[in-house]
């Protein structure tokens, strides 16, 4: 992406995995984030690790730019609509509420 190489060829350069593997990723990260991306030779494991329905907790931080109401906050915890996405309930918690560090970290919990 904008002539950047990806992460795989990065560690392909470096000498991780023989050449013609086929290592794949388990999510992804985008440039102005950061976190753990898991690797693996397996597809399958791969395809499986991703699914919703595996259950895993999956939390992220984020900033927000501009103003948060209670309002906003109770929409994402319900469950929202954003130009005919339907998005499910997610767990929200505020971190801070300092106007120089306006974090939020933004959670989805396995519901039964």
């Amino acid at each position: 992406p904008h002539n950047r190489p990806s992460l795989l060829e990065r560690l392909r350069r470096g000498g991780v995995g023989p050449p013609g593997s086929h290592l794949k990723t388990v999510g992804r990260l985008d440039m102005s984030t950061e976190g753990l991306i898991l690797l693996t030779n397996s597809g399958q494991y791969a395809h499986e690790m991703e699914l919703p329905s595996n259950a895993f907790y999956r939390s992220y931080r984020v900033r927000v730019h501009g103003f948060l109401t209670q309002s906003k906050l109770m929409s994402m915890r319900n469950g929202l609509s954003i130009e005919g996405v339907k998005y499910k309930a997610m767990g929200v918690h505020l971190e801070s509420n300092n106007t120089q560090d306006k974090r939020r970290k933004v959670g989805r919990k396995k519901v039964a």
